[in-house]
């Protein structure tokens, strides 16, 4: 190897020391620990109702460990390499390294790369305990207070058939959060119209109306509104063109905010 035939030895003993399975074993309970100890304190203190709530205590709880893996990564390493040298020392092995043909730098980055592989190996415990935590965030949480949809539809023969009216309330999505939404759809044999309005908190003054021509493989679409006291436009359409090798492609648009 590169490193010699310390780092050599280091990489094939290294992973299969007694002491390091207890150790890794240990710390990913010790990460478990934290994980059940943080949310019975979340839940202690606060309903948990939403997928929002969950999604946010993954957020803290990454934010948590992150620092964690971070910390513990820098005093195990470094304590790590201070100790293997003295380690050698112990063994009686040190002597031998010495008067050995291996060069200085290739003693010293080998005993460094073995400490850097066991705090490597004991980093990859905690993968398990991370994915626990995004699972918690999960996907975006999607929340809606009230809605009411009728709708019907057909595809058949690669023609589609749509008449639906929507209208909804208090639709959340991450960071997005929509007062009311109305919507409605009249397509037929793959051509029609979509229009619909939305809007947000009355202090955020916002409003967005919308609409869309629907053809077999081309969709244009226009919207216009305001928020605060800007105005939106959209002096030129969107026009979405079907192509041939699959997916859609978007025509230069234009989009105005305050007269900007």
């Amino acid at each position: 190897m590169f490193l010699g035939a310390v780092c050599e030895r280091e990489v094939l003993v290294a992973p299969r020391s007694r002491g390091l399975y207890v150790a890794r074993a240990v710390y990913a309970a010790t990460l478990l620990g934290i994980v059940a100890t943080c949310w019975l304190l979340v839940t202690g203190t606060r309903p948990i109702t939403t997928l929002g709530d969950t999604a946010r205590f993954g957020g803290t709880l990454l934010r948590i460990l992150g620092p964690l893996q971070l910390v513990l990564a820098m005093m195990s390493a470094t304590l790590a390499s201070v100790v293997a040298v003295g380690v050698e020392k112990d063994r009686r092995t040190l002597e031998l390294l010495l008067v050995s043909r291996l060069g200085d730098a290739q003693l010293v980055l080998g005993k460094l790369a073995g400490s850097l592989l066991r705090t490597g190996l004991l980093l990859l415990a905690a993968v398990p305990i991370f994915a626990l935590a995004i699972s918690f965030g999960g996907a975006t949480p999607i929340t809606i207070a009230r809605a009411d949809i009728d709708a019907t539809g057909r595809y058949a023969d690669g023609s589609a058939t749509v008449d639906a009216d929507i209208i909804a309330s208090g639709f959340e999505y991450g960071g997005l959060y929509l007062a009311n939404l109305t919507a409605k759809a009249a397509v037929a044999n793959g051509r029609g119209k979509v229009t619909g309005q939305v809007s947000g908190r009355r202090a955020d003054r916002f409003a967005l109306n919308f609409d869309a021509n629907v053809a077999p493989n081309q969709i244009a679409a226009a919207a216009r509104g305001q928020y605060g006291n800007a105005e939106i436009t959209m002096p030129r359409r969107a026009v979405l063109t079907s192509q041939e090798s699959g997916g859609w492609s978007l025509a230069p648009t234009q989009i105005g905010f305050g007269g900007g």
